[in-house]
């Protein structure tokens, strides 16, 4: 790889990481990326942390010119934090032309990662959003969670309720088609890493702030659809995901019911806003959603 081209992608992208009570993790995030390149902008969104994470990462990146640490002064959920990130980049970084959305638990072991998925985002024109496959907690899934289909009517009722235990119903692939570019696509990719255009991200209103948590990703692919835009995963490329720190969080009663709202909530402005089902049958299934979570939130306080 040439290094004058590297360096031409990396000032032209940006990073946007974002840091909720968890400084050690993004830190960490930052130095590996650091490690892979020194000229990426990285674009740090804090949360309106409690734990001082500000002014701990802050502190330490406070030299780095390309590192942007911001203070946000609500904790309004994922898609309005990163939000945040994406508006600054638009006003601040005019030469930025693609952005990553990246968790603050995913690392990726080389530059050349991030370059394979930059020029493949920008081998087609209609393509928006590409992410890489991802090595879970250590395991590669199959099929993996780096790609979806949107939600069928089915799944927005059952997915992740206690009658879809019963019921099995899944928005998997259960193949993939490739093109001899290493590129298959899909409705939806995973929001904890992918890469965007810039503009084509703009013009869908970047995410919807209709949610905290969840289905960030599934709404992104339909208004991405809607915007005649593609999703797509390069399959020959790899980040790492390590979800161990959130499942520790979700140990505690109050976190696993508040993660739990967020989550029907979630599915719940989907059904209403995303979905292309009757006015009836998007009342039924969030009437359905709420019953199922008041249950859930009975067997966890027992």
């Amino acid at each position: 790889m040439m290094r004058k081209n590297m360096e031409k992608w990396e000032t032209k992208s940006a990073i946007v990481i974002l840091n909720y009570n968890g400084s050690d993790l993004t830190i960490e995030c930052i130095r590996s990326l650091r490690e892979c390149s020194e000229l990426l902008n990285i674009v740090v969104v804090d949360n309106c942390s409690t734990d001082q994470s500000y002014e701990k990462i802050k502190k330490i990146f406070e030299k780095d010119k390309y590192t942007y640490i911001i203070a946000n002064n609500e904790n309004a959920g994922y898609a309005a934090g990163n939000n945040v990130g994406l508006r600054y980049i638009e006003k601040n970084l005019e030469k930025v032309e693609t952005v990553c959305i990246m968790n603050p638990d995913i690392k990726v072991e080389s530059v050349d990662t991030l370059y394979h998925l930059y020029e493949a985002l920008w081998s087609e024109e209609k393509l928006a959003v590409i992410t890489a496959q991802t090595i879970y907690n250590g395991k590669l899934r199959y099929p993996n969670d780096f790609g979806w289909k949107h939600l069928t009517t089915k799944y927005m009722l059952l997915g992740g309720t206690l009658l879809g235990k019963i019921i099995k119903t899944s928005i998997r692939y259960s193949s993939i088609d490739v093109n001899p570019e290493n590129i298959a696509y899909a409705d939806i990719v995973q929001g904890c890493f992918f890469m965007a255009k810039l503009k084509l991200f703009k013009e869908v209103d970047y995410f919807d702030e209709g949610t905290f948590l969840y289905e960030e990703e599934a709404i992104l692919g339909k208004k991405m659809q809607r915007a005649g835009y593609k999703e797509a995963v390069l399959i020959n490329e790899f980040v790492y995901h390590n979800h161990h720190e959130k499942d520790k969080k979700l140990i505690k009663r109050k976190n696993k019911i508040f993660d739990m709202t967020c989550f029907y909530n979630s599915r719940k402005h989907y059904v209403k806003f995303y979905s292309e089902i009757s006015e009836i049958k998007k009342r039924l299934i969030c009437t359905y959603l709420d019953l199922d979570l008041f249950i859930k939130k009975m067997i966890i306080r027992l």
